[in-house]
């Protein structure tokens, strides 16, 4: 809303009051209820005027002029209207003062309701007048002889003790002592300047003792782990069924390693219209690359639980023939494969020692993705077999069991 100064809307409202004159005067007005505003309130913020009264006419909107003699009248955008509520916009930078409202209903006969309101802080200030003139100050008087000094009244007798007053506040704090001096320089600490140098760090797990081993996983997650070493059993003895020792088989069953995998089709791509594709590793003799990102044993007693992360980044060579077009092309297969399941200790002789470690439950959830080759995307189930067919190799790899050498290290058990 412009600020209300404008000449040009004081010109339009004296119009709209003349023609408001001339049809009252022209012509008779029916009889209806006059429009009478009781209140009015402006909230500059909000940009918004609200006018209170009885008797409005909401329909077709009234027109809402605001301003003072000297400044001039603007029209207010109307943003609704009842029959006692009238809801304007108005300019929040408008100058807080005492303006005049006016409201013209648009009906016949002109109804017109007038109001002074206060918009702001305060009322419009006014004139200010001329400052008044001191008047002239008025002669000192004498100043009167100074009387005789009185003669001295004789001393009264001492009363008794007061009682012992309460203590007072105490007293502001001194001045802070000087500055003792400087210690001498204690030695410097050790700094971690990366996860890596905590590996071989001293820790336990109830009273055995072990170190610390430090695993990154794919996604970014940290995980801490207390190694504890494993003593290796004297041949024969067989295994302790323990969570350290679980640990140290668990790290043997998902050491990083390749695992051979079969050619794997699907569809015809020999047909002379056929659609199908081949895969199968480069070089075929290498298998699917197989690393270890992260493991742990998740229960404290037989039948151990345990969860694991592997990962695959593994080159794919794929021939095939979409609609008789063969293509050839080399891709990469990768992504995380998550591991659950159970491991057991049992023995390879009935009634003989705990020696060797199998799993005996086993879930997977790969989630592979295949780049690098636009025309596979157009084989239906094709990535599935892919997919199935590495983790069924992993799967079957993972499930043999395994044993102690003589030297104590794990290893697959002797067929």
């Amino acid at each position: 809303m412009p600020h209300l100064s404008s000449s040009r809307s004081r010109s339009l409202v004296t119009s709209m009051f003349c023609l408001a004159a001339c049809l009252i005067a022209a012509r008779p007005v029916r009889a209806q209820a006059v429009p009478v505003i009781s209140a009015a309130q402006a909230n500059l913020p909000a940009g918004e005027l609200r006018i209170w009264g009885k008797n409005f006419i909401a329909s077709p909107r009234p027109h809402v002029f605001v301003g003072t003699d000297g400044g001039g009248y603007v029209e207010l955008p109307v943003v609704s209207a009842t029959t006692d509520l009238i809801i304007a916009t108005i300019d929040p930078l408008t100058r807080p003062a005492t303006y005049g409202l006016t409201v013209l209903f648009g009906t016949k006969g002109v109804p017109i309701a007038v109001f002074t309101a206060a918009i702001g802080a305060v009322g419009e200030r006014g004139e200010r007048g001329e400052p008044g003139v001191a008047g002239a100050t008025g002669a000192t008087g004498a100043t009167g002889p100074q009387g005789a000094a009185g003669p001295a009244g004789p001393t009264g007798a001492a009363g008794p003790a007061g009682a012992t007053g309460p203590a007072g506040p105490a007293g502001p704090s001194g001045p802070v002592g000087p500055m003792g001096p400087a210690g001498p320089v204690g030695p410097a600490g050790s700094a971690i300047t990366s996860l890596s140098a905590l590996n071989g760090t001293a820790c336990s797990v109830g009273t055995a003792a072990g170190t610390v081993s430090t695993q990154v996983a794919a996604d970014g997650s940290i995980s801490l782990r207390c190694v504890v070493p494993v003593t290796p059993p004297t041949p024969g003895t067989g295994l302790t069924a323990d969570v350290p020792t679980a640990d140290a088989a668990l790290q043997f069953v998902l050491r990083p390693r390749a695992v051979n995998m079969t050619k794997v089709c699907n569809g015809n791509p020999t047909g002379l219209f056929g659609t199908g594709a081949c895969a199968e590793t480069v070089p075929a003799l290498n298998g699917v690359t197989i690393t270890t990102e992260v493991h742990a044993v998740t229960t404290t007693t037989a039948p151990f639980g345990f969860t694991g992360t592997l990962g695959t980044n593994t080159l794919l060579h794929i021939t095939g023939q979409t609609v008789g077009s063969d293509f050839s092309c080399t891709v990469n297969y990768a992504g995380p494969i998550q591991l659950a399941g159970q491991m057991a200790f049992v023995s390879s002789t009935t009634g003989g020692p705990l020696d060797q470690v199998v799993i005996t439950s086993l879930s997977m959830s790969p989630a592979l993705s295949l780049s690098g080759c636009q025309a596979v995307s157009d084989l239906g189930g094709f990535l599935s077999d892919v997919t199935n067919s590495i983790a069924g190799q992993i799967a079957n790899d993972i499930r043999r069991p395994i044993c102690k050498s003589e030297l104590g290290a794990f290893e697959l058990c002797l067929q």
